[in-house]
């Protein structure tokens, strides 16, 4: 696959902000890093894994993940043909003219009550945010006047941030959900590890410390899907891996992610791709 890649930052010194757009995980950092500017990651396609202090979190087409100022973070495992767009903006840029009231930028400078927020698919303000930064995507682009509808797309953007009680919802987290989240980030680190083994709901649970109900509704409240669709995807991004890298036959690459039954991986397969397994395999042959 071509990688497409645009990195636009203003000609303008005083629009602190700049933007990425790829379908490449190469201008991701794969390492922990940490920076002076709040980040926005609206997934475009595909997927991509985040750890986050101690969490993990997988972003989903169409999520819009927000990382506040000096969290320290890193990106891994990123879905096969995913496009995504980047920001990165020093909140301050909207306050410098005095033309909002300076409360509704505080949660970027308190960096210990609010560090990230996943506006996913479930949802009902995550359209409008996106939106928005497509707004802001297409007017980096422009050559006249850009500063001018830039400013008022970021003030636009805290509005929403603000309206949907983004702020308020994450610092009002509880002890128990921290902890919670943390076994969770725990139980996806496993799962990265351990696809290939037997992995069920009852282990998993277990594994977590938590009730079975309180399990199923918080860990797709995390991670967007349920455990069972959550492990497939796994299992299927690493067949998609080897499909492209290898020559092993698909009824071997099915026992290797533990998906023994290859007429259900298959069917597995094609549900997530959209091909077949030898299908996906003949129009990716060129990485072979």
């Amino acid at each position: 696959m071509h990688t497409q890649y645009e990195n636009i930052i203003p000609t303008d010194e005083n629009l602190k902000i700049s933007c990425q757009k790829s379908n490449s995980i190469k201008p991701l950092l794969e390492y922990m890093h940490i920076h002076d500017e709040a980040e926005f990651l609206y997934m475009l396609k595909g997927s991509v894994s985040v750890i986050l202090n101690d969490t993990a979190q997988t972003v989903e087409a169409g999520n819009v993940l927000i990382i506040n100022r000096l969290v320290p973070h890193y990106f891994y495992d990123f879905a096969d043909r995913s496009e995504y767009i980047l920001f990165h903006f020093k909140p301050h840029i909207t306050y410098d003219n005095k033309k909002i009231n300076i409360k509704y930028l505080e949660p970027f400078y308190h960096t210990k009550t609010f560090t990230y927020h996943l506006a996913n698919n479930n949802c009902n303000y995550t359209a409008n945010i996106a939106d928005c930064l497509k707004e802001i995507y297409q007017n980096l682009k422009e050559e006249f006047a850009y500063e001018l509808i830039i400013q008022s797309l970021l003030i636009k953007l805290l509005y929403l941030l603000n309206k949907n009680n983004v702020f308020t919802s994450a610092t009002k987290e509880s002890n128990v959900r921290e902890k919670a989240t943390k076994r969770i980030a725990s139980l996806q680190k496993y799962i990265y590890n351990h696809y290939a083994e037997e992995l069920t709901v009852s282990f998993a649970c277990e594994f977590s410390q938590l009730d079975y109900h309180y399990f199923s509704k918080f860990f797709k409240q995390e991670t967007g899907k349920t455990f069972v669709e959550y492990v497939n995807m796994v299992r299927l991004n690493q067949a998609q891996k080897m499909l492209t890298q290898t020559s092993l036959t698909v009824h071997y690459i099915a026992q290797s992610v533990g998906i023994p039954n290859v007429t259900y991986f298959n069917r597995l397969f094609k549900q997530h791709c959209g091909k077949t397994p030898k299908e996906y395999r003949e129009e990716n042959k060129m990485r072979l």
